[in-house]
């Protein structure tokens, strides 16, 4: 996942600009029926290592049965329709909006789509989000859009979450917003639409105080959910200000016109779970789950692991609930109970994944959660369905009390907590899950708590694997377990070289349907086969026609990584916390990051991995500020039996380092607050100096002589704080901002006089 960049400490509010169109009518979706379908793994899917990303998959009862959503990042949506006893009719694809998914929400009259686009020109007057009306015929039945909204980008570290009252639908997300001072900080983001009129009745998308509209920064996860009488209250996962699992309320209530005024308080929050560690730093070792409010209290979900200085490499995660009395007028006085239903410790080798929250009723709710080994939380991997891999639950009534023991769904049941919210429907709680192979199913459980398992039969002339060939590429099995002396022909290719998209094998001989955008001879399907060549010097997997039907050719180069890096690396970047690499990460595949500083030559070693189970970016945070280093990645993805498959390692790249600059200047000064040496006082400068007091960062790295703000001879949170009050405007009898002469040094020009 994309990185999130520090956080902006902000003690002014600072109104968001934007504007809104409304498109209200009838008009015909651009729907039709689809000869594919999706499936994806599923299982864990809820929960995530930094930061939470739109759910895609979503189960609702309709007329007749049920019907499940899969949104995806093109503009489109799939809708496929079961009947009552879980038997596939049929499915289509319905134009979502915008291209980049957000949420689905069903208010039991019409769909709502939340869709957006990225803002990388920061242009205030560009669509960032579209909120979708559809009829239960997918007809579009209007819609509303945020322009410029402070978005740079949307949806980033965010859950999308809806909750609805009256005529009022809330969204609570976030997004990347518009740079300050050349950086793009990231904050939750609130709108409110009404769904008659289809109009956004408010929002706040800037960048505020807290207290003023619910503002999180950073908001890595968000729920929100509406009590019986219209308050809007708001869970959110922050790694700053504040670094805790955030409960907070509105004082508005969800059908007010306007809930955010930036004249008076109207938001209060109680931080219900505290986090250790530095400031920004998106690993916190917890997730939140869930959210719902009963007669007396507001449940929550989330899953932690131990809260100490070793958080960032903690695995043994607990599944966990909290209560808190919603009876106090003051929430900030609201009175908190954690209840943990795990207790694994590091020894164990064991972990709770994020649990799921249902409301039944106004005393029952369900709390469900799958125990899986560490390994399976550090690589992503689900190859195994056995005793060791389980799905726990237990019935809790609306003050938080267990209802029943605690649970253990059957191993051979495939019953696991996916990315799908469940459902209450026919008198059971249903979810629908699938591992992207062999489990695609729906699941329900009855209220007390007997689960049923219903296998999804896709028809035999509906293809499963849409394939994408820009996503499609060769790849060894085991590139340094090829002899030297081999000569790999046509009847021994299979045995060393694998044809993978997104990370699944490509069987030889089986037709798979292209996906949209992907062009191609011939008709509309690919069969994976042997090119007719010997020996090809290329990547380029070009379709070729034999007999009519069109070929993916099984190819191989010991030269196709030569610019392999360029087409998986989005980009580089040095950060105060290390240097950054983005990557192009499909599912089910990952890479491994080595590094050298013996220039391109030289011996390198493993640093780490990134899986697009949780990352899309690493970040070589022990990468000193002013070394040379040079990196390779090596892809690497699993085959039908679990096996590592390699490619060869890519050509390596160099990262420059940052040029050392003088401390004092040729009068002997510094510019008092510049700790980070780019000559000029900014909030990243106090960040600095918390960093290098929590020796993340090197010596060399910290200007010491201009860190000692408040002049008092050492560097300590003090200076920070000083810095932090100079950037708000408040006076603190410094010369912060200005060229002086250190205090240490003018003690010594005093010692050397005397």
């Amino acid at each position: 996942m994309r990185r999130i960049l520090p956080v902006l400490l902000c003690l002014m509010i600072i109104a968001g600009v934007m504007s809104s169109v409304t498109a209200v009518g009838s008009s015909a979706a651009d729907t039709g029926f689809s000869g594919e379908t999706r499936n994806e793994d599923m299982i864990n899917g809820n929960s995530y290592n930094r930061y939470d990303t739109p759910t895609r998959n979503y189960l609702r009862a309709v007329e007749g049965g049920y019907m499940r959503v899969f949104g995806s990042d093109d503009g489109t949506l799939l809708a496929e329709y079961y009947d009552k006893g879980f038997k596939f009719i049929s499915n289509r694809t319905v134009r979502s909006g915008l291209s980049i998914f957000g949420g689905f929400y069903d208010n039991g009259e019409y769909y709502f789509v939340v869709t957006g686009e990225m803002n990388r020109e920061e242009d205030p007057n560009k669509e960032v989000v579209r909120v979708s009306r559809f009829d239960r015929d997918w007809n579009l039945r209007g819609y509303d859009s945020l322009y410029g909204g402070n978005t740079s980008r949307p949806f980033i570290g965010s859950h999308c979450a809806m909750a609805s009252y009256g005529d009022y639908l809330i969204m609570r997300c976030a997004h990347e917003m518009f740079s300050i001072n050349g950086v793009v900080h990231q904050a939750n983001f609130t709108l409110v639409v009404n769904m008659r009129t289809m109009q956004i009745a408010d929002r706040f998308t800037g960048t505020a105080n807290i207290l003023a509209a619910g503002y999180l920064s950073h908001s890595l996860n968000q729920y929100v959910a509406v009590d019986s009488d219209g308050t809007v209250v708001c869970l959110d996962h922050g790694d700053a200000y504040p670094r805790s699992a955030t409960l907070g309320r509105f004082n508005t209530k969800a059908d007010a016109l306007v809930i955010f005024n930036n004249n008076y308080k109207t938001f209060e929050y109680t931080e219900i779970m505290k986090y250790y560690g530095q400031l920004g730093d998106n690993i916190t070792a917890a997730m939140i789950g869930g959210l719902e409010c009963t007669p007396t209290s507001y449940l929550t979900v989330g899953t932690c692991a131990a809260q100490d200085s070793a958080y960032r490499s903690n695995q043994a995660f607990n599944a966990y609930l909290t209560v808190t009395d919603k009876t106090e007028k003051d929430i900030t006085k609201a009175e908190t109970t954690v209840r943990y239903l795990t207790s694994f410790s590091e020894s164990d080798e064991r972990y709770a994944s994020n649990p799921h929250l249902v409301r039944i009723d106004d005393d029952r709710y369900l709390i469900m959660w799958n125990e899986f080994p560490t390994e399976v939380y550090v690589t992503g991997l689900h190859r195994d369905y056995d005793s060791a891999h389980i799905m726990r639950y237990v019935f809790v009534n609306g003050r938080g009390e267990l209802l029943t023991p605690i649970k253990t769904a059957p191993a051979d049941s495939y019953a696991y907590v996916s990315d799908c919210d469940p459902i209450v429907s026919d008198g059971k709680v249903m979810w629908y899950v699938s591992d992207g192979k062999d489990i695609e199913s729906i699941v329900c459980m009855d209220f007390s708590g007997k689960i049923t398992v219903h296998k999804n039969v896709i028809p035999d002339d509906l293809l499963v694997y849409p394939i994408d060939l820009s996503k499609a590429r060769v790849a060894f099995r085991d590139f340094e377990k090829i002899p030297s002396t081999v000569s790999i022909t046509r009847e021994n290719l299979d045995r060393y070289v694998v044809v993978v998209c997104e990370g699944r094998p490509l069987e030889l001989g089986r037709d798979y349907v292209l996906a949209a955008n992907t062009s191609a001879s011939g008709d509309s399907a690919i069969r994976v086969g042997y090119s007719d060549e010997d020996f090809i010097r290329s990547v380029t997997l070009d379709l070729q026609t034999v007999a009519g039907r069109s070929y993916l050719p099984m190819v191989y180069s010991y030269n196709w990584t030569a610019n392999w890096y360029e087409h998986h690396l989005t980009s580089v970047e040095r950060e105060d916390d290390g240097v950054h690499l983005s990557l192009r990460v499909y599912r089910g595949t990952g890479y491994h990051i080595y590094r050298s500083e013996d220039g391109y030559d030289g011996e390198y070693e493993y640093i780490g991995t990134v899986n697009n189970r949780f990352d899309l970016s690493y970040v070589d945070a022990t990468a000193r500020r002013h070394q040379e280093y040079y990196y390779a990645i090596r892809e690497y993805t699993f085959d039908v039996n679990g096996n590592e498959v390699l490619s060869d390692i890519s050509y390596p790249f160099a990262v420059p380092a940052v040029p050392s600059q003088p401390l004092l200047d040729d009068e002997g000064r510094v510019l008092l607050g510049d700790a980070d040496m780019d000559s000029e006082v900014t909030i990243i400068d106090a960040t600095t100096i918390q960093r290098w007091l929590a020796s993340m960062i090197w010596d060399e790295e910290l200007n010491k002589y201009a860190a000692d703000s408040d002049l008092d001879r050492e560097v300590s949170i003090l200076d920070a704080t000083a810095i932090q009050r100079w950037l708000a405007g408040f006076p603190c009898g410094y010369p912060i901002g200005e060229r002086t002469v250190p205090a240490v040094l003018r003690d010594a020009a005093a010692a050397d006089e005397g």
